[in-house]
């Protein structure tokens, strides 16, 4: 039997390629919270590669290395449709663009509803942790179109970062949601804050513990 090789343009950048153990972290944040799985189907069509999503959509696959996102679908989709989730959060080391973009220091962050994001933001006040809201406008949209499905997984020209948050968005079946995107925090190796060592950071927990609160401090002011 023959193994063929993974292309090149479908392997992680050789950038990023020392700090390849960070990205087990995005998997230990999102646990402290909660816990989910998915199963994943695949069929070929005319040599392509097309995956049937959960919601029913249909993702072209053009980089084998942009493979969490599909579970991120899934799991965002499901959380939606199944569990009648009001207010979606995902959270992963999902880009290295992210990285470039912003560094070792703040998290990249896609929202879809204002109001949403400013509860982030009076969470990130009292954790002390930084976050920068990515641009979601509709020109972005277009590097994600596919000719075979309805999506595509990664971007026809650069933007990754930007590209894989609005991927995620149309699984949020509209709901106000918020991707954050701790490729460059979830690992301090080089960058230590007094209150840290180095090592895996535990980013965003304590932001996420404080969003949780102030949305059931929201819903209790709430009239019946």
């Amino acid at each position: 039997m023959m193994v063929k090789p993974i292309p090149l343009r479908s392997a992680p950048p050789v950038v990023y390629a020392g700090r390849l153990a960070c990205s087990m972290s995005g998997m230990p944040t999102p646990l402290s919270l909660m816990t989910m799985s998915s199963t994943l189907s695949f069929r070929i069509r005319q040599r392509r590669v097309i995956f049937p999503s959960f919601s029913g959509k249909t993702i072209e696959i053009l980089n084998s290395d942009a493979e969490g996102r599909l579970i991120l679908a899934d799991g965002l989709a499901w959380a939606a449709e199944r569990e009648g989730c009001t207010h979606l959060v995902d959270i992963a080391t999902l880009t290295g663009a992210v990285c470039a973009m912003l560094g070792f220091v703040t998290t990249g962050v896609m929202a879809s509803d204002n109001g949403f994001y400013d509860c982030l933001l009076c969470a990130a006040e009292r954790s002390g942790e930084k976050f920068w809201r990515m641009p979601d406008d509709a020109e972005y949209e277009t590097l994600i179109e596919s000719d075979y499905a309805d999506v595509r997984n990664t971007s026809k020209d650069g933007c990754g970062a930007i590209t894989a948050g609005l991927f995620l968005k149309k699984f949020t079946a509209g709901r106000p949601w918020l991707h954050l995107d701790i490729a460059g925090t979830a690992d301090n190796t080089g960058i230590v804050w007094q209150h840290q060592v180095p090592g895996a950071t535990g980013t965003a927990v304590s932001t996420l513990y404080h969003l949780a609160q102030i949305l059931f401090e929201t819903s209790e002011e709430e009239p019946a």
